[in-house]
């Protein structure tokens, strides 16, 4: 069967002339204790397919962001971060903007399939979150095909605001 599906895709790329994707291999070492959630295979702290946000982006002018694979975030993780370790802590919530863009038929390992949002976020004024497939393995863990907004590790409220949107 598999092989039809690929002969199927080989002809429908060459019928419709878009590029034929390369095959590329890549190791990713093993994860060590800190990495906590680690899937294998995967490179460790996988997060956001198309676009890893941690500071302020904008998505906007029909931008389209589909068919990417990531742990959380397929499509885009906006997730900040914290640093502790010199004489004061430095701390970034990330600020993300969509507008009139689309995240479509992204795929997560576990969430936030479309848009994984651990920070400020604003989708509006004609944005699609459409099509995105988040896996929910035997344990309950994962979900959010369209958006997973979740407070971050250092427990502060995180916003999500969507408008005018899909």
């Amino acid at each position: 069967v598999e092989q039809y599906v690929d002969l199927a895709s080989t002809v429908a790329h060459l019928a419709v002339g878009g590029p034929i994707p390369k095959v590329a291999t890549a190791y990713f070492p093993p994860p060590t204790a800190r990495h906590v959630g680690y899937v294998g295979g995967m490179p460790l702290r996988t997060r956001g397919g198309g676009l890893f946000n941690g500071g302020t982006a904008i998505i906007q002018g029909g931008t389209l962001i589909e068919n990417n694979v990531a742990v959380h975030g397929g499509g885009v993780a906006n997730v900040g971060f914290r640093d502790d370790s010199g004489p004061e802590p430095i701390q970034q919530t990330p600020t993300l903007t969509m507008v009139n863009s689309i995240l479509r038929s992204n795929f997560a390992l576990r969430l936030g399939a479309g848009l994984f949002n651990q920070g400020n976020a604003t989708i509006q004024a004609g944005s699609s979150i459409l099509n995105n497939r988040a896996i929910t393995d035997a344990n309950g863990i994962g979900g959010g095909g369209g958006i997973c907004n979740q407070e971050n590790r250092f427990g502060e409220n995180e916003m999500l605001t969507v408008t005018d949107s899909l």
